[in-house]
């Protein structure tokens, strides 16, 4: 059993989770299912939640591979995201790793522990852009790491925290894009071909 505010919640993520897959669900029914099996919906709520997860690590990895003409690769992008899917979402070396910085991280104060770790260990500054043509870029000449403007407090702390795993598991990283026998261009998305707008040498 459950309260009422803990069925109401699960009633609002279901409703968001089956409008992310375009389902046409009424809230007649959404109650309905929360309300006789709250253990599927919580379910589809979690299966939602891993696959948005996914998509955004996908997103992330291969948004910067691009052809010629500046449009992103289809074929790497599709790599990337059946790679993690695969994996589940889960890359043990990685998650491990980011577990353990996160629990160093002072409580309540992610992003300013993240910025610290970033200054104290590699010696890199925040700074903003404006023009936000990249979410994230980071000029290696000046040790500066540029954040576009519009990314609100939790994407400041995704993209910094992507940048320390480039700086910090960069091998793990590289390894893991040729042992799966990645293509050309996916090995480029997560490995030693990462453009020096988004990762570090």
């Amino acid at each position: 059993m459950f309260s009422d505010s803990d069925e109401g919640r699960l009633i609002t993520d279901l409703r968001a989770a089956l409008a992310d897959q375009g389902a046409d669900a009424g809230l007649a029914e959404v109650k309905e299912l929360a309300a006789n099996m709250p253990g599927v919906a919580r379910a589809i709520v979690d299966m939602q939640r891993r696959l948005r997860e996914t998509a955004e690590r996908a997103d992330l990895l291969a948004g910067r591979v691009t052809t010629p003409d500046g449009a992103a690769s289809p074929a790497a992008f599709e790599a990337v995201r059946d790679w993690f899917y695969e994996w589940r979402n889960y890359v043990p070396e990685l998650d491990e790793a980011a577990e353990a910085i996160g629990g160093a991280l002072p409580q309540g104060r992610m992003t300013p522990g993240l910025i610290d770790r970033l200054a104290g260990r590699h010696g890199i500054r925040i700074a903003t852009d404006p023009d936000g043509a990249a979410l994230r870029r980071y000029d290696p000449a000046t040790r500066i790491l540029r954040l576009a403007e519009h990314l609100n407090a939790g994407q400041q702390a995704f993209q910094i925290a992507t940048q320390l795993a480039f700086l910090e598991q960069g091998e793990v990283i590289d390894r893991l894009a040729v042992g799966a026998g990645a293509t050309p261009d996916a090995q480029a998305c997560c490995g030693s071909g990462w453009p020096i707008t988004s990762r570090a040498p």
